[in-house]
């Protein structure tokens, strides 16, 4: 498959192989309550569960998991909508932070299956940077955010969760 790899800079037209179906979508800057580094059971993750659960069910996923400064954390985030009245907002004493947005390649890889079995999402985070660097793409070091796509009672259909990676790009 021919393509004009043209999104986000340099236009560059050669063929992209695209089998795991890759996708590019372009997140808005914005404003993003943190969990701050942590991980589940901590008083900041806490916090922001309590924060999270108050927030309106919403198509587009606001909410990400992604890796923390040090080996074993994780840092929980929530995209503010626009037109947020920030002062307002109970944040749970948790810090409101700028997101600068950009472009994300992005697909969906198995979480953990009916057992509690946790699949290794490694092989599709390895594959999105593959694809993003033959598509003429670079990894900005952002890290990769993770998103769960489907509610728990999904499980029970398809056999395991499904978690949407997403490896922030830009045009080399």
């Amino acid at each position: 498959m021919s393509g004009n790899t043209n999104i986000g800079g340099g236009a560059k037209q050669f063929p992209v192989d695209n089998p795991m179906g890759i996708r590019i979508v372009r997140f808005p800057a914005g404003r993003m309550v943190t969990s701050g580094p942590g991980t589940f059971g901590t008083d900041n993750f806490d916090r922001f569960e309590k924060f999270l659960k108050r927030q309106p069910a919403d198509l587009f996923p606001r909410e990400f998991l992604r890796d923390g400064p040090a080996t074993g954390q994780l840092v929980w985030e929530y995209m503010l909508p626009p037109g947020t009245d920030e002062a307002a907002l109970d944040a749970e004493g948790l810090a409101v932070v700028d997101f600068p947005g950009g472009l994300y390649a992005a697909r969906i890889a198995r979480h953990k299956d009916t057992d509690g079995v946790r699949f290794d999402p490694d092989g599709v985070y390895h594959a999105i940077i593959e694809w993003a660097t033959k598509a003429g793409y670079k990894t900005n070091g952002a890290g990769c955010y993770g998103h769960i796509v489907a509610p728990d009672d999904t499980m029970a259909v398809l056999g395991y969760q499904q978690l949407e990676l997403f490896i922030p790009i830009v045009a080399e």
